[in-house]
């Protein structure tokens, strides 16, 4: 059974760069005829790479795989890394090589495929397969043994991955399923496909400054960051504040604003989406800011200018204010920890008090400190006992090298020749040893009774 699938012809389209600070070339955009891919390269640091495919957003690093030969899926398209060129000094490149293609699965039932890539159709047939290599042919041409040794990329990520080019394709084995048992599956899941370069331009990384009106300086944040450097205003209980100033300040830090951690270059008025909630405030309750800071920005402002800051104090600084609504009310402060509503210092406001932990077993929720729950453990195969590239299913759903002769077993998966034959693995089956017990029994129940009749024959009486 024959099989076609169409994946990219580039000789429809026309290259597109969609951000000004990534370049990409000879390919930025992929597709069909009917369907166009725009690829946009919108991170890179020393491991990982972050690509945007249409409006759909994945990073690629060796952490985010199950293997050393996996591929990371988006829109359809399939890429591994195959090279990274991370300079992270002013000036240097920011580089990587993408492999962009499709995976198809090859069996002893279905060894042949037809897919079609830059408007060439290639005709792929499987025709050796074994525990550990593959052979193959496109349109005619061998490809000779393709193992798990023979990775052709100087990037470490996939170092056990198996490659070739052929025709212009590169050829990347993945994984082999192989049951040498009569009936058993022989599968080899392959990848198609062919380089995209990218490049990232000299820009301001995680914590690290922009000016630009300093040459010897990045003038922007990389894609990705933003600028959380804030000079003109300041937080208060979670709420941030203008204070009347216009520095236009010519620069700023660059932070991943929205990742969910407050950076320590990270505010609330910086990046409040990140940081609400973490006591990250300038100040962080009003009646702080009223009692220490109130004169400092308030005291002296010029004719006509109201501040909403200055206004929390009310018409006196020395005026409490309730820092919260409803007394007894708890809201949790990070993941192990609330703080409770209430007149904690007895001057008829309201105030958070000073906070309580939650134990380790525990964690945060709605203000409340709940047993963690437990994770259920990963699973790196589906069906105990099923084998594959020298290795089986265990009882706990791990992947598990198959034992040689002599080693203790339970099953015959767990031996290389799949035979556990009295407890051990063996190139064949061991009789099982007689079990001599009940002769022994028989025996001396049979001597006693001998003994016994020969004592009466000798002991009865003579009769004269």
């Amino acid at each position: 059974m024959r099989k076609e699938v169409t994946f990219v012809s580039f000789a429809f389209l026309i290259i597109l760069v969609t951000s000004v600070f990534v370049s990409a070339g000879p390919i930025s955009s992929l597709g069909t005829e009917s369907e166009t891919y725009n690829i946009e390269m919108v991170f890179l640091d020393h491991d990982s790479v972050t690509l945007q495919v249409n409006d759909e957003a994945r990073s690629i690093d060796p952490i985010q795989t199950t293997a050393p030969y996996s591929t990371r899926k988006i829109s359809d398209l399939e890429f591994i890394i195959k090279d990274i060129r991370y300079q992270d000094f002013v000036g240097g490149k920011q580089e990587s090589t993408i492999w962009t293609g499709i995976t198809i699965n090859l069996t002893n039932e279905q060894p042949t495929e037809t897919i079609t890539i830059d408007g060439t159709s290639y005709d792929v047939e499987m025709t050796f397969i074994d525990v550990d290599e593959v052979q193959l042919t496109v349109n005619g041409e061998n490809s000779g043994k393709i193992d798990f040794q023979q990775f052709n990329s100087p990037y470490y990520l996939y170092p056990y991955a198996g490659t070739k080019k052929i025709q212009g394709l590169d050829i990347v084995l993945k994984d082999i399923l192989y049951q040498g048992f009569v009936g058993g599956e022989q599968k080899a899941i392959m990848f198609f496909g062919k380089d995209i370069n990218f490049s990232l331009e000299d820009c301001a990384g995680q914590g690290e400054w922009y000016d630009f009106t300093d040459s010897s300086t990045p003038n922007q944040c990389c894609v990705g960051l933003v600028d959380v450097h804030s000079t003109d205003s300041l937080s208060v209980a979670d709420e941030c504040y203008w204070i009347g100033t216009a520095s236009g300040y010519p620069g700023g830090v660059c932070s991943d604003c929205g990742n969910g951690i407050c950076e320590d270059i990270e505010s609330v008025c910086g990046c409040a989406e990140d940081c609400v909630g973490e006591e990250k405030s300038s100040f962080n309750t009003v009646q702080q800011f009223c009692d220490e800071n109130y004169e400092q920005y308030c005291g002296d402002l010029p004719e006509g200018m109201e501040l909403e800051l200055c206004n929390l104090c009310g018409s006196s600084p020395d005026t409490c204010v309730d820092e919260c609504s409803i007394s007894g009310e708890k809201i949790c402060v990070g993941d192990n920890s609330y703080k409770t509503c209430g007149d904690h210092d007895s001057d008829d406001c309201l105030e958070y008090d000073n906070g309580v932990l939650c134990s380790f077993e525990e964690s945060c929720s709605e203000g409340e400190c709940i047993a963690k729950s437990t994770p259920e453990p990963s699973k790196e195969c589906d069906q105990i006992g099923i084998r594959q590239s020298g290795k089986y299913c265990s009882t706990e759903y791990k992947l598990v090298s198959q034992k040689a002769n002599t080693i203790s077993c339970e099953n015959n998966f767990e031996c290389k020749n799949n035979i556990c034959s009295e407890g051990n693995c063996a190139s064949k089956v061991v009789p099982p040893t007689p079990n001599n017990k009940i002769f022994w029994i028989i025996g001396i129940i049979l001597g006693v009774i001998l003994i016994i009749v020969l004592a009466v024959i000798f002991l009865r009486p003579k009769q004269y």
